[in-house]
């Protein structure tokens, strides 16, 4: 098992093939840490926020983070939501 990252950017609105993208990228890297950019994100999107924490639950219990990079004021806001960055690792894109 290969422990080098692999990264996947997110547009700033992500739409149905932007999802269905990342979902695709989750399947092929399930054996090495992953880095999701979404510093574009403008706004909430929930449908994208599940995906992202259905990847954490399933990667963290084998070791593999699953790190996403989000703008201050999202990240501001997902805890507002109720997710914790227990439940989803994030860091606040540069």
């Amino acid at each position: 098992m290969s422990m080098h990252e692999k990264s996947f950017a997110l547009p700033a609105r992500p739409a149905l093939a932007d999802r269905e993208a990342l979902v695709g990228f989750l399947n092929t890297a399930q054996d090495v840490p992953v880095r999701i950019a979404a510093g574009a994100l403008r706004r909430h999107d929930t449908l994208t926020y599940q995906i992202l924490l259905a990847a954490t639950r399933d990667r963290l219990p084998r070791g593999l983070p699953t790190t996403i990079e989000l703008p201050a004021k999202l990240a501001r806001d997902m805890v507002q939501l109720g997710i914790s960055a227990s439940q989803l690792e994030w860091e606040i894109a540069a």
